[in-house]
């Protein structure tokens, strides 16, 4: 495999392929990323969210292809945690001195993992069979098609799938499980990852209640199995308000709670060190 790394939306990214990416191919990559930056950033006073919360401009000005399923997802999820995750959670970020005070939309709990997605679009647009898109967290693993099979949305579909280990929040050195990952996507999330002072000189983190516009401390760290990664980002986040995640979405998950116990769902495909 081949990698290339590089930095986006204030994080590190990692594309690895069976050979190096032809620039042509780097550029679609980043040329997409960009337009997804300057549509739902809420740390750009040039972006559209932030447009939105100045009132000149409205949610139709988002592009339809991003803002429906993003939209959609939001509309299960917000329901599933009794609207501790909402769309709105921004102004509270802001309030708490994270992003811009006029970015009252806010997509972080998913949007990430969708740009995983959509990276991995361009890949499949421009023929690389295989790959691994890796965004500090969201990952998403795309193997290569068995021979004969021209069906890339089947279940089972492609071989060589990959082994992950699931980072301890506290403890980068060590792992609280592993799961084999083949066409499909895990995201993760934990309170340690995005930590601040706030303004009145509180420590807080980026997982925020909507409904108390308060960082949640129930949950510690979280991780979400999907077919993609925005469903499995979406889910990461949901799950440190709940663990009744709607059965449709096709989740397997594993959390810790603030007092070190490791939860998982019925069915998770892997293993974790209780």
């Amino acid at each position: 495999m081949v990698s290339w790394r590089f930095e986006a939306i204030g994080a590190p990214w990692e594309i690895e392929t069976e050979n190096a990416l032809p620039q042509a191919v780097r550029d679609a990559v980043s040329d997409r990323i960009a337009a997804y930056d300057l549509a739902w950033s809420r740390f750009r006073a040039d972006s559209v969210v932030t447009a939105i919360g100045r009132g000149e401009a409205s949610a139709e000005d988002l592009p339809p292809e991003e803002r429906e399923p993003l939209f959609a997802l939001y509309d299960v999820l917000g329901p599933a945690t009794g609207g501790r995750l909402s769309l709105g959670a921004g102004a509270a970020l802001a309030r708490l001195g994270y992003g811009p005070p006029s970015a009252a939309i806010d997509v972080g709990a998913a949007g990430k993992g969708h740009l995983v997605d959509l990276v991995g679009d361009v890949l499949d647009a421009h023929g690389v069979d295989a790959w691994i898109v890796d965004a500090s967290g969201d990952l998403r693993h795309r193997g290569r098609r068995d021979a004969g099979d021209g069906d890339r949305d089947a279940v089972g579909a492609f071989s060589r799938p990959i082994r992950v280990a699931l980072e301890h929040p506290g403890d980068p050195s060590r792992a609280v499980g592993v799961v084999e990952l083949g066409d499909a996507a895990l995201c993760a999330s934990a309170v340690n990852r995005r930590r601040w002072i706030a303004l009145d000189g509180t420590p807080v983190h980026h997982v925020v209640d909507a409904l108390t516009g308060l960082p949640t401390s129930d949950i510690v760290a979280t991780w979400a199995l999907a077919r993609t990664a925005l469903v499995a980002d979406g889910a990461a986040t949901a799950l440190f308000f709940t663990a009744g995640l709607p059965a449709a979405l096709g989740v397997e998950w594993v959390r810790i709670t603030s007092d070190g116990r490791i939860q998982r769902s019925e069915q998770w495909p892997g293993e974790v060190y209780a």
